[in-house]
């Protein structure tokens, strides 16, 4: 089978790159073909003046992608055409130019951006659902997109646009929901049903089973506000006797690093952005991963291959968090943004090394049950399936 990836790359390597790299390895493994069509937000740092400016219309309508993608289409001839981040450069217009085609339209859905511009539904340090309850305006009057109305208005513009349109029902033939929760929230958004599958996503690179550790605990992720990591320093003021590291790099960087060194936290090691086999031996040698994530998110990379590695997950009751980590089984929960209850859960895990160990061969069971690559390329070809017969 010929597959067509679409993607729209972010300036900061994130957990869609991660997936789009690992989906591509893994259907040319089983001896598919895939091609690409990739843009890159920094392509945006060479544009002038107008450009910039017409970035607002080309969010909504891109004529630039739909007539390289349509070049594409007309030397490539692919079976099945499998869409992931569309904004800002690509746009829902290349979905038209699918459908003049004939070729079925699959789309993953990352994030929650068809229904809230920031892709979080997550403003003023909480879960926020206004523009699901009430209109994409909310989102406008606050300016919730990188704290700017104009830019906001862009994305809230083109959803609006493209729901009169009757683009999310009519031009796309399937959605793919990473988690129950995600698929659930998206009906209740306006999204068909009976378009919507659920397909999680799978760890590109699995740590090997580790059930060994040193003592220490570990979070991987963005350092940004939603993922809880200011909630995770404070409560590490009140932990004694276990070593956190923190593996991400992000907008808050700077100001975690000064946080923990003003509170005199001599406990927590900040390791910037790893990757490959510095992350799998971080990874490998932790007691626990936490996930302290402050919003719903998809489906956390760091969750499974936290499970890869037969690693306890001691997360948020939140979203993606509260569904993937069973409590006391493969991991455990605290409240989300409460420092606390956090710390009381890490000094549990402290005083309880033989229920760790038990989680964490649960944890491996998991993942080798829901999340190898196997089990993912056989959901993926049923879903291609699906969609073109």
């Amino acid at each position: 089978m010929k597959i067509l990836q679409i993607h729209n790359q972010y300036q900061h390597k994130g957990g869609e790159d991660a997936v789009v790299n690992a989906e591509k390895r893994m259907l040319e493994e089983n001896g598919h073909t895939v091609i690409q069509y990739l843009r890159h937000n920094d392509e945006i740092d060479s544009f002038g003046p107008i450009q910039k400016a017409g970035l607002f219309f080309n969010t909504t309508w891109s004529m630039k992608s739909s007539r390289q993608l349509n070049r594409l289409i007309r030397v490539e001839h692919p079976q099945v055409v499998h869409f992931h981040n569309i904004l800002p450069l690509i746009s829902p217009a290349t979905y038209y130019t699918c459908s003049r085609h004939g070729i079925p339209v699959v789309q993953t859905l990352h994030n929650f951006r068809l229904l809230c511009p920031t892709g979080l539904l997550f403003r003023n340090h909480g879960i926020c659902e206004d523009c699901i309850t009430h209109n994409l305006t909310r989102s406008i009057v606050h300016g919730c997109y990188r704290n700017s109305r104009i830019q906001t208005s862009a994305v809230a513009c083109m959803t609006a646009f493209h729901n009169w349109l009757g683009t999310w029902g009519k031009k796309v033939d399937a959605y793919i929901a990473l988690t129950r929760f995600m698929k659930e929230k998206f009906i209740s958004g306006g999204l068909p049903g009976d378009k919507l599958f659920i397909k999680p996503n799978f760890p590109g690179h699995p740590s090997l089973y580790s059930p060994g550790h040193k003592g220490y605990a570990l979070f991987l992720g963005r350092l940004s506000e939603e993922k809880g990591v200011m909630t995770l320093l404070k409560a590490w003021e009140g932990v004694k006797g276990m070593r956190l590291k923190i593996a991400g790099d992000g907008p808050l960087n700077e100001t975690l690093r000064q946080y923990s060194k003003k509170k005199s936290l001599d406990q927590v090691d900040f390791l910037g952005y790893v990757t490959g086999k510095v992350l799998q031996k971080q990874m490998n040698d932790a007691m626990l991963v936490i996930h302290c994530s402050e919003c719903y998110e998809g489906l956390p990379l760091s969750i499974m291959e936290a499970f890869s590695a037969g690693k306890p997950v001691l997360a948020s009751k939140l979203g993606a968090g509260a569904i993937l980590v069973r409590d006391k089984k493969n991991g455990f929960h605290y409240a989300p943004g409460n420092p606390k209850d956090l710390a009381d859960k890490v000094k549990w895990a402290l005083s309880h090394p033989e229920k760790i160990e038990q989680m964490g061969q649960t944890a491996r069971v998991t993942y080798e049950n829901e999340y190898t690559a196997v089990k993912n390329y056989n959901q993926l070809m049923d879903i291609y399936t699906h969609v073109i017969r």
